[in-house]
């Protein structure tokens, strides 16, 4: 989600004046960042309750005897490098807040897809932290807190807060020139794996804008940043996830502060004017989310072996997390928008479970997640892909005829092809009436 530096500091001073109940009740039931000590009105003696995993029992040693040639046999062990790229819900604002004003920082290294701050001991749960249990040498992840993608803890961790899908294809550009001037990536060599989710701001301001966020901007968006990393990047899986269900943020709209914050960020989906808007909002959220379904299934992107882009469905159909007949709020930031640590952690373990899962089978985030990390096995070792979700070809090759056409080209090959017919159509007609004609003046008696 969009955030403004100057509006929540005009906020925050509000803090205390929305639903003090409510609040405390979420700063309970959140673990804090090391460092932030305790909380003004946060009584003691109450331990915090992060999400955690359960013991972790992979077997770590599931990696290649030697680097893999094809994406769809890349194993967990064989990924060298990951990164990220997005918008704030990437950066992690809010992730590590107990107050408004907090959120004015990044905590990138707790973010779901690209950070790696911690250990899963440590009740940090990430993707990359899951990733380093079978690669302690994993690159790329960020480690910290930051004010933008250019602080040297964000690492390959591109994403930039308030960012719609028309600053992709930039922060794909920025990617590839950090992978190529990285001392620590092996550029050709090292397997890499990134992960994008965008949309959301696209759709936070679809009301105001529908010339500039529709289903056919999206799609053009997402294409040319894909285009960017498939041409440039090698040895490369990318995570493609669709945006939130946004018509849910009017269920998060508790107090004065978090009103105020959904009015300023996401007016469109906090507050929409009509019930035709809102059914607008989720009509296009569904759009958006099967453009990207489409866009990874599409085999626009299985040209090559060592390149492919994986729909994960983490979003497509969740829902906000209830307790108690209420909003769980312990998944969120203090604004009520952006995801908690617990959050994070939660969409972390969504994100592998699927990616180790067939294609068929992948699922979205569930409330409450389970805290368990599944493991490959030697049967199926491999991260799946839509080539080799297929039973019967766990380890299947794409087509070296490049035979994979994207849907301009499919379209624009069926228009040419009944083009064609009907030209001939005619063109036959016309030649079987000369004949004809032809015969008709042989007859006449001279």
């Amino acid at each position: 989600m969009r955030t403004f530096a100057v509006q929540l500091l005009c906020c925050g001073f509000l803090l205390f004046q929305g639903n003090e109940g409510e609040r405390l009740s979420r700063l309970k039931s959140r673990g804090h960042m090391e460092g932030d000590g305790p909380v003004p009105g946060l009584p003691t003696g109450q331990p915090p309750s992060p999400l955690t995993v359960s013991q972790f029992l992979c077997a770590v040693e599931h990696h290649s005897a030697s680097p893999p040639t094809s994406v769809h046999s890349l194993r967990p062990g064989d990924i060298k490098v990951v990164g990220a790229m997005g918008d704030s819900l990437t950066t992690a604002v809010g992730a590590g807040a107990t107050t408004i004003v907090q959120e004015l920082t990044e905590n990138r290294g707790l973010s779901w897809s690209g950070g790696g701050q911690g250990t899963l001991e440590e009740h940090t749960i990430t993707m990359p932290n899951i990733l380093k249990k079978y690669n302690s040498k994993l690159w790329g992840y960020a480690t910290g807190n930051t004010h933008g993608p250019d602080h040297v803890r964000a690492h390959l961790n591109v994403a930039v807060s308030g960012s719609t899908s028309s600053d992709l294809a930039q922060q794909a550009s920025m990617l590839v020139d950090r992978l190529k001037n990285d001392p620590e990536v092996d550029f050709v060599n090292d397997w890499k794996v990134i992960t994008i989710l965008i949309g959301n701001n696209d759709l936070c301001d679809s009301c105001t804008k529908p010339d500039d966020y529709n289903e056919a901007q999206f799609y053009m968006n997402l294409v040319r940043a894909l285009d960017v990393l498939h041409s440039e990047l090698p040895r490369t899986l990318v995570n493609l996830v669709e945006p939130l269900n946004m018509g849910t943020i009017t269920q998060l709209n508790k107090g004065l502060v978090c009103s105020a914050l959904h009015y300023l960020v996401c007016e469109c989906a906090a507050f929409p004017k009509s019930k035709k808007a809102e059914k607008e909002l989720v009509r296009l959220t569904g759009k958006f989310q099967k453009t990207v379904e489409e866009i990874a299934t599409s085999r626009r992107y299985d040209t090559r072996q060592d390149f492919t882009v994986v729909h994960q469905p983490l979003f497509n159909s969740t829902s906000v997390p209830m307790v108690d007949g209420k909003p769980d709020l312990s998944y969120f930031a203090p604004d009520c928008i952006h995801l908690s640590d617990k959050g994070q952690a939660a969409a972390a373990l969504t994100l592998w479970n699927n990616m180790i899962t067939p294609q068929q089978d992948k699922e979205p985030l569930r409330w409450p997640p389970t805290g368990t990390v599944k493991c490959t096995s030697e049967d199926q070792p491999y991260i799946y892909t839509n080539l080799n979700s297929n039973p019967l070809t766990p380890s299947a090759e794409p087509s070296t005829d490049n035979n994979f056409f994207p849907r301009e080209l499919m379209i624009a090959t069926t228009v040419c092809g009944v083009v064609v017919v009907v030209v001939g159509a005619a063109v036959l007609v016309g030649v079987a009436r000369r004949v004809k004609a032809r015969r008709l003046y042989v007859q006449i008696p001279q």
